[in-house]
């Protein structure tokens, strides 16, 4: 989260400004305004604004969020650095001559007493400010989730619009009206069954848009087989797929178009042939889906942009889940995404 670094420091100065204000307004209404007075409350105004400096640095330094739930070595150096603070400025004041003689002969007697006068000083003055700067970065952290859920909506309805040209762009149109064409001349029952699955391809991709950020893993997985069916006619042999998804697992959810693109970066990036086929495997364990195939990458360079696991991730993160997880060696490509 990025911090207003600028803009905290000038509300720094006018919440010093009104602290002193008040313990001036106080003073002047009891009788004791005076030249001494004067100069202490300039130091007042001073020790505040330092102390409200000091916070702000150590909370962006340390990427604190909640001074309240900050952890316990950046309260340490929070409350340790303003009772230095208040240290180094009483001496300035005794050097100044402007301490109160009572106080002044109450503390000097003792060093014991002057220590902890100085410590429960800085520690009271520290709260203040703590609590000053934790409704100040609330508001900010409030600011920013609300702008990060805004900017998140967007990465999600581009994904979704994004990954629906995918599904029914010129070039996947064009291989599966060429394969019909092909499979209409050469096996008019093949044809059929695969304008069939097209068919049912495209009203479920249609239909999924409309439902939604989320889809059952039952209709992710009727998308994903429509689709792997269809290039089981086109590839035959050189293809195997198996999926093993079970009935309970089934009525879960997933965001949309979570399967299919997984399964058609695989054809996209690996070559295979009858002899050397392409195998993938789609099943689910301990609350996630997989899809697994053995590598085979193609040596020419494959025309991609990566959109399709990026879209994936950020529809995860606008659900607040980091669901995507991926495992390569040598021989596997495996990609986890995570039941909602």
């Amino acid at each position: 989260m990025d911090y207003p670094f600028g803009l905290w420091i000038k509300q720094s100065f006018v919440f010093a400004l009104t602290a002193t204000l008040l313990i001036a307004l106080a003073s002047f209404t009891g009788g004791f305004m005076s030249t001494r007075s004067v100069v202490q409350i300039c130091i007042t105004f001073l020790v505040i604004l330092i102390v409200a400096f000091n916070n702000i640095c150590i909370h962006v330094y340390f990427r604190v969020e909640d001074p309240v739930k900050s952890p316990l070595y950046v309260k340490v150096i929070s409350f340790g650095s303003a009772i230095l603070i208040i240290w180094v400025f009483h001496y300035i004041e005794r050097f100044l001559g402007v301490l109160d003689h009572r106080l002044h002969s109450f503390l000097i007697q003792n060093p014991v007493r002057n220590f902890t006068f100085i410590s429960v000083q800085g520690s009271l003055l520290n709260v203040v400010v703590l609590l000053w700067l934790y409704f100040l970065m609330s508001e900010h952290a409030k600011a920013h989730h609300k702008l990060e859920r805004s900017r998140l909506e967007r990465s999600r309805e581009e994904a979704i619009n994004l990954m629906m040209r995918q599904q029914i762009q010129p070039h996947f149109l064009f291989n599966a009206l060429a394969t019909l064409k092909t499979l209409i001349r050469k096996n008019p029952d093949m044809a059929q069954d695969y304008l069939v699955q097209l068919s049912d391809f495209l009203r479920i991709t249609i239909a999924s848009v409309k439902n939604g950020e989320l889809a059952s893993i039952d209709q992710e997985i009727k998308l994903c087989e429509d689709y792997l069916n269809m290039q089981k006619i086109r590839f035959g042999e050189a293809l195997h797929y198996e999926v093993n998804i079970s009935a309970d697992i089934r009525e879960k959810q997933l965001p949309i178009f979570s399967i299919q693109p997984l399964v058609d970066n695989v054809l996209k990036h690996n070559s295979f042939t009858v002899a050397d086929p392409v195998r993938i495997s789609v099943a689910a364990s301990d609350g996630w889906i997989s899809v697994r195939n053995n590598k085979n990458i193609k040596y020419q360079k494959v025309d991609s942009n990566g959109s399709g696991l990026r879209n994936l991730i950020e529809r995860y993160k606008y659900l607040f889940v980091q669901g995507v997880e991926i495992e390569e060696s040598e021989t596997f490509f495996e990609v986890r995404i995570k039941i909602v």
